[in-house]
């Protein structure tokens, strides 16, 4: 009987730590995409302007 429980409480323990595990790793994702966007906003948001050769033509771009 006490082989059994303890079998029931090490089950529940694993259960937790992998919900908990799979828990942080989906909050961390979503962390990090939400940082990429803002980040790709900022990098992409930077514009500059070169000149051609002797023309003096200019080109309007974005760099990241």
């Amino acid at each position: 009987m006490q082989f059994v429980a303890l079998l029931v409480v090490a089950g529940v323990l694993v259960s937790l730590l992998l919900a908990g595990g799979f828990g942080f790793t989906v909050r961390e994702c979503m962390r990090l995409s939400t940082e990429g966007k803002n980040h790709q906003v900022v990098a992409g948001s930077v514009p500059v302007g070169t000149t051609n050769g002797a023309e003096g033509e200019v080109d309007d771009r974005l760099v990241a």
